[in-house]
């Protein structure tokens, strides 16, 4: 009998055994690394935003590039989502979580660091890859999820971390600035956010042992891709539309 026309039994499609990152419950764990994480994103688009007035005279930007720095991350997420997405598709949307946290921590870093436009507005244009972990991330929930509840938990926390990180972004340079920081500690605190939450998507985010395949890929056990077809099938276009939703609020916000 071919073994690839064969039914799956249970025992080919039961789960490893779930592990316990930092000590809690699989899914608990998750939600505390992604609303670390959302914060993170949030803040490293917007964070700045109550302080353009601080960061001209830090870097001696005039109007026009105070413009450029506002609008940098949302233009070029938009280039950023589609294009991780895909690739979280392709190689696996844990280790895209982590490129697309890398790219926007480097980015930040670059912000942190420069002494004066340019190199301002080219951390502000890589710091848009950070937006890519939002529907990346949605996606590593819906691989996730079991059952059409853990689905709808996911999307509700989804829009609750999102909401809540606009806010928090927006009083989180405010506070640093009245508690004596300047623009400089708010990026670092920002920095040093993104690499905490890099370190805690290595060592304790679980695998997803789900991938998009090629068609004429059949080592793969069917129970697996199965179930990515299924997911990934579902999540693409709502998770495009979550992305974008943090992509239009600097551009917003300029405006």
């Amino acid at each position: 009998m071919n073994p690839l026309n064969s039914t799956p039994t249970m025992q080919q499609c039961a789960k490893p055994a779930a592990k316990r990152p930092l000590g809690l419950p699989p899914r608990v764990a998750i939600y505390v690394i992604g609303a670390l994480l959302i914060l993170s994103a949030d803040s490293e688009t917007l964070s700045i935003l109550p302080l353009l007035r601080e960061l001209s005279v830090e870097y001696g930007l005039d109007a026009a590039q105070i413009a450029w720095v506002v609008a940098l991350p949302g233009l070029t997420a938009a280039g950023f989502v589609p294009v991780m997405s895909r690739l979280g598709d392709m190689f696996g949307v844990r280790r895209m979580l982590m490129v697309s946290l890398t790219i926007a921590g480097v980015g930040n870093l670059i912000c942190t660091l420069a002494d004066g436009p340019t190199g301002m507005m080219a951390g502000r244009a890589l710091i848009g890859g950070g937006v890519a972990c939002i529907p990346l991330f949605y996606a590593y929930l819906r691989l996730q999820s079991d059952t059409e509840g853990e689905v709808n938990s996911a999307a509700g926390f989804m829009t609750a971390m999102i909401g809540g990180g606009l806010v928090v972004s927006f009083i989180l340079g405010g506070a640093i600035m009245e508690l004596g920081g300047s623009v400089r500690t708010v990026l670092w605190i920002i920095t040093g956010l993104s690499v905490v939450v890099l370190i805690l998507l290595w060592v304790a985010l679980p695998e997803n042992h789900t991938r998009v395949k090629h068609p004429s890929t059949t080592s793969e056990p069917f129970c697996s891709s199965q179930r990515s077809r299924d997911l990934f099938s579902g999540s693409a276009k709502e998770t495009t539309g979550v992305g974008f939703r943090l992509v239009l609020s600097p551009l917003s916000a300029e405006g």
